[in-house]
């Protein structure tokens, strides 16, 4: 998503941190990035577990590849169109 934004020659700063490109790429570009947090958010909790087990299934971590695909196929999608912001 940061590159994306990058190719407009926007640059996110620190404050608000990935939540700050959430929101910038959906205001954008629309519901195809809408996993985009779901996956955010998951990373953050698994990376900053709250409780002893609690980790990814097989196939929480399949569901997720799928759903990068598909935000991968979209920005892909967008390169071409982008200019500056």
């Amino acid at each position: 998503m940061t590159g994306l934004l990058a190719h407009q020659g926007l640059r996110p700063t620190t404050k608000g941190g990935h939540y700050a490109v959430e929101q910038a790429i959906r205001a954008q570009f629309g519901p195809g990035f809408r996993q985009f947090g779901a996956l955010r958010r998951r990373r953050n909790e698994l990376e900053y577990p709250e409780r002893p087990g609690d980790d990814a299934t097989k196939d929480e971590a399949a569901e997720a590849i799928e759903h990068t695909e598909a935000i991968l196929a979209a920005a892909q999608g967008l390169l071409d169109q982008l200019g500056p912001f």
